[in-house]
């Protein structure tokens, strides 16, 4: 358990950029969209809070430091509803938009959804991209040791 945490801390960083990098963007983009011209520092921290959450539910659903065998859906459940509470959560706290708006939901919900639906494919490439090396250097390791048991 021990290797398991430095290894989730080890990565923690990557995940949190990661996310807060994509978070910056959708937010910022959708603020200039909305007529904002500027981003306070106040609502930058809002929003590396939500990164640092979703980088370490990000490592704990997608990687295999505590997961070692689940189906990419169930993974993607795992990480999705948590992080919805906690979008969620930092909206109505810090009054990111007008809540009773039925408008500003729909706004809200599909943009999450939008951002977690390309994340998550992004994910899918990498990971199968991940799996074809992988399994390239095991055909190359197979091929070394027959053609060493063969001469």
């Amino acid at each position: 358990m021990k290797n398991k945490m430095k290894e989730f801390f080890a990565k923690l960083p990557q995940s949190i950029m990661l996310i807060f990098g994509i978070v910056i963007v959708v937010f910022t983009t959708v603020a200039f969209a909305n007529g904002f011209e500027a981003l306070s520092v106040y609502r930058v921290y809002q929003l590396l809070g939500i990164a640092v959450i979703a980088g370490a539910l990000m490592l704990v659903a997608f990687s295999d430091i505590f997961i070692k065998k689940m189906n990419q859906v169930l993974r993607a459940v795992i990480f999705m509803i948590p992080l919805m509470i906690t979008t969620l959560v930092f909206a109505l706290a810090f009054s990111w938009f007008p809540t009773g708006s039925l408008k500003s939901w729909a706004i809200f919900l599909t943009i999450f959804l939008v951002c977690f639906a390309g994340c998550f494919v992004i994910f899918l490439i990498i990971n199968f991209i991940e799996k074809l090396i992988r399994g390239r250097k095991y055909t190359e390791k197979l091929k070394e040791y027959q053609n060493k048991k063969h001469n």
